[in-house]
């Protein structure tokens, strides 16, 4: 999965974005100045601080159990565990008036670790695991066997 801001491109796993809007796809295509291809909007509004949300959208977030701490460090909230279809009914609400669709909280929130292995299949994203150095076996124990690509420096990171 790749970021395309401003015209540069960026690997998303791992990071901590500031942004105020982009588009993200699972196919960029570098020879063609960095179009995105099979387009998904960055829901920019989760990374905009706890301080500087609405009433409205503070409200929504705790419906989504986050805390001030926890929703202005990105990764922490157990609720980001989930898929969207495991949210519950009053959740996925939340959620869409935080602005995620099913497709952008999975991508954005769950980063798909909420998949099993055949539901990446089904979605077309082993591809792109696959490059990250995924596999069935190390994605059913996750907890356990982590591709090299999960803990590197920034630095280190290639583009193959």
């Amino acid at each position: 999965m790749h970021i395309t801001m401003k015209g540069k491109t960026v690997a998303i796993f791992g990071l901590k974005l500031i942004a105020s809007s982009a588009v993200v796809g699972s196919n960029v295509d570098a020879d063609d100045g960095g179009r995105v291809l099979n387009d998904l909007t960055y829901p920019s509004l989760r990374y905009k601080s706890w301080e500087m949300l609405t009433t409205d959208e503070r409200e929504a977030a705790e419906d989504l159990e986050y805390t001030p701490e926890k929703w202005d460090s990105p990764g922490q909230a157990f609720i980001e565990t989930k898929t969207f279809d495991d949210l519950s009914p009053d959740q996925e609400t939340a959620a869409q008036d935080l602005g995620f669709s099913a497709e952008q909280w999975d991508c954005y929130q769950n980063h798909y670790f909420g998949y099993t292995w055949p539901e990446l299949r089904q979605a077309n994203l082993i591809e792109s695991f696959a490059r990250l150095g995924w596999d069935h076996e190390s994605w059913e124990d996750r907890q356990n066997a982590k591709p090299n690509s999960q803990a590197p420096e920034w630095k280190k990171l290639t583009s193959n």
